[in-house]
């Protein structure tokens, strides 16, 4: 495949104040004979972007300072980029077992601070360490905490406590004291006049099952700079309003001296002492991974929010607010059986509560058809709120980006306005490698400074999500945006015009670019030559792909109008990249789809089990004519309600109101009923009155059709009798 210009990271969004197209000022890529993933990122005064996160490689770049030896395992390590992408120092810290990291922090002079779990009972601990000895059994896992100084030579390190409590967060104010935050079942090392010096989360137990483990602790503590003992350090078990809180997965430190953490459905303000657990906010449905504070106290949240939904449509527990840039998941596509709900079960948000954790001042989700997590979040000088992360979706919202996806999951950054009503930018990121946009970071100065990792592939996923589970991590790479006034012309999206997908581009597909500043004259330009027959408005284009477009590799696709080119974006290229049309022209709900009988499918002329149907579809990639039939290079597939169902024969031609040739595939609704034979639970069986169908081209997934590489969008419906 065609490498994108920027190795696999590279991204020009659309606005930082709704008139800026961000331009790649430069790529740095840093790998080795293993795995490394990238656990956080900090930009410091001068522009110096720090990265941090764990590796196997043996040859993770040459080291200008090496505060351990290399280990056959898992090592941390740390990376300093200076304002023009060279490396000031990398280094890695680790003993003999596995060590990972799991925060980090900066400090205002530039020194990192990392935290993590180690199996190594040889990590190199300095003399003044709070814990020179790795507490808890051999075997098992422990915590641990180091400072790097600004030239990356080793500050100070300690472990911190056993396998029951791991650290999730961490945070330094500005007289270098370092903040602790994660989860425990136990065994914290608690201070004195402590919050909760206690663990009070019992076991509990039955009569029918015994004992299990109770609920765990949330806990934060403090360091001194020296990394020799604790200010404090306090379980907090509740909130205010006696709410479980059971982790602290991001932290930040106010002017103040006051720790504030988010985890599971909370957030919590202790005072600078830790004696007292000064406010707190419940939302249920939310797994906060990053916190921001603006100027005026008020504090940011992004994460994962869990959607719930009714029988047949979407309704999120989302608490967004009036005005909202997105309030409920999209798009809302109807809830089908055997297939994801809208949102895949979770969406990216932000939320904005006041400075006193009192009232919600704004909240949005952010996200697609499938699965999408923020990770990050940072608050840009002017306000506005800069949101990264990871997006299994083809319908994630984009604004001027400067890609399109191009695997199964990809990275994510986004900027909203302060009260998260408009979209200023967001694009994908990544190449055919899965990539997760792990941190992006304003510099102050007008950029956004960027850090993540590609990812390799676990076990499959549950349900429709399709792809893999990525688990493992891959290159670490880093970049710098600067954001220059944006054209006139803007590309928001470049879309499968069935589907209304971030599809790739196949040869004859109808694509639909969509944006703003389209004059009558503008025309759709494919790696800089204009495709004929364009048809579109002002803030949109229809044009079809040529039937001998190439299979490989990307496109460059902008909008030519007026005189201005628009901003260019990269789309993948494939040999097919099917989407079904459906009635509206949305890309989901009632599928355009004929009955036996020539009527359009519908609740009131459903189809028959046995009986035959027309599908219209498009991006079926090349083909030939026999006798009038189209033949198709790689052969359909055709699925309804999870059940394959047996074709009949496809013609393609013109179809009023559509653009181009429109594939017409006929197959026969699937009689489960009829393979009771060798299914006995199926006898008997007989559809829902609604029931999703999806178009495969090429290879089906045996295990599960939804999770084949070539396949239609979800949440199309036939009606069955």
């Amino acid at each position: 495949m065609r490498k994108l210009p920027a190795t696999f990271v590279c991204f020009c969004a659309g606005a930082w104040a709704a008139g800026m197209a961000p331009a790649l000022e430069w790529v740095k890529t840093l790998g080795g004979s293993g795995a490394s993933m990238v656990i956080g990122a900090a930009v410091d005064a001068g522009g110096n972007l720090y990265i941090a996160g764990h590796t196997t490689s043996i040859d993770f770049p040459s080291a200008v300072h090496v505060s351990a030896a290399a280990s056959p395992g898992s090592d941390v390590f740390a990376v300093k980029l200076d304002a023009d992408g060279n490396v000031v120092y990398a280094t890695r810290f680790g003993g003999s077992g596995d060590d990972t990291a799991s925060a980090m922090a900066v400090g205002q002079d530039g020194s990192v601070y990392v935290a993590g779990a180690t199996m190594s009972a040889d990590l190199p601990v300095t003399p003044v360490a709070y814990l020179k000895t790795k507490p808890g059994p051999p075997g098992a896992a422990a915590s641990f905490l180091l400072k790097l100084n600004p030239d990356g030579s080793l500050g100070w390190s300690t472990y911190f406590t056993d396998f029951r409590s791991s650290v999730e967060s961490i945070a330094v104010d500005a007289a270098g004291n370092v903040y602790a935050g994660g989860t425990s079942a136990g065994s914290l090392p608690t201070t004195p006049g402590a919050y909760q010096p206690q663990f009070q989360q019992s076991e509990i137990c039955t009569g029918f099952i015994g004992c299990i483990p109770g609920p765990t602790s949330a806990f934060v503590s403090e360091f001194n700079a020296q990394g020799s003992g604790l200010v404090y350090s306090t379980y907090v078990p509740m909130d205010g309003s006696k709410n479980l809180v059971q982790a602290a997965q991001a932290l930040l430190v106010d002017s103040q001296g006051r720790a504030w953490f988010g985890g599971q459905g909370n957030v919590v303000e202790m005072s600078a002492d830790g004696s007292a657990l000064l406010t707190s906010a419940a939302q249920p449905g939310i797994a906060i991974s990053a916190l921001a504070m603006d100027s005026d106290g008020n504090v940011y949240a992004t994460g994962t929010a869990q959607l719930s939904y009714n029988t047949g449509s979407p309704k999120s527990i989302f608490p967004a607010t009036p005005g909202a840039f997105q309030s409920a998941p999209q798009p809302p596509a109807p809830v089908l059986p055997l297939q994801m709900p809208p949102g895949g079960l979770g969406d990216a948000f932000v939320i904005k509560w006041d400075a006193g954790l009192s009232k919600i001042l704004a909240a949005t989700l952010l996200g697609g058809e499938l699965g999408d997590a923020g990770e990050s979040i940072h608050i840009d000088p002017a306000g506005y709120v800069l949101v990264s992360g990871q997006t299994d979706s083809r319908a994630f919202p984009t604004r001027a980006p400067f890609q399109t996806s191009f695997s199964a999951r990809s990275g994510f950054v986004a900027g909203l306005s302060a009260d998260l009503t408009q979209l200023l930018f967001s694009t994908y990121l990544g190449d055919e490698r899965p990539f997760d946009a792990r941190a992006a970071v304003p510099d102050g100065k007008g950029n956004v400074l960027l850090a993540g990792a590609t990812l390799g592939a676990g076990s499959l996923f549950i349900g429709g999500d399709p792809g893999q589970a990525f688990v493992t991590g891959g290159l670490v790479a880093a970049n710098k945006i600067a954001l220059p006034p944006a054209p006139p012309v803007r590309l928001d999206s470049v879309l499968h015009f069935a589907s209304r997908m971030a599809a790739p581009l196949a040869p004859g597909e109808p694509v639909m670019a969509a944006g703003s500043g389209f004059r009558p004259d503008a025309q759709l330009l494919v790696d800089g030559a204009p495709l004929a027959g364009v048809t579109g408005t002002s803030g949109s284009l229809v044009a079809e792909m040529p039937e001998d477009a190439k299979t490989s590799g990307s496109y460059v696709i902008q909008v030519a109008s007026g005189g201005q080119l628009s901003n260019p974006v990269f789309v993948p290229a494939a040999a097919t990249s099917p989407g079904i049309y459906s009635t509206d022209g949305t890309g989901y709900g009632q599928g355009y789809i004929l009955n036996s009988d020539g009527t359009l499918n519908s609740p009131e002329h459903p189809a028959a089990p046995g009986s035959a149907i027309t599908i219209f579809a498009a991006g079926v990639g090349q083909y030939t004519r026999d006798h009038g039939y189209a033949v198709t290079a790689l052969a359909p597939s055709v699925f309804v309600d999870g059940f394959y169902a047996n074709g009949i024969a496809a013609v393609s031609g013109p179809v009023a109101g559509f653009p181009g040739n429109v594939y017409q595939l006929g197959v026969y609704v699937p009689d489960p009923a009829t393979l009771a034979d060798k299914n006995p639970n199926l006898l008997n069986f007989k559809f829902p009155p609604q029931v999703g169908v999806r178009l495969v081209m090429g290879p089906v997934n045996s295990s599960n059709p939804d999770n084949s590489a070539m396949i239609s969008q979800g949440g199309l419906v036939l009606n069955v009798k």
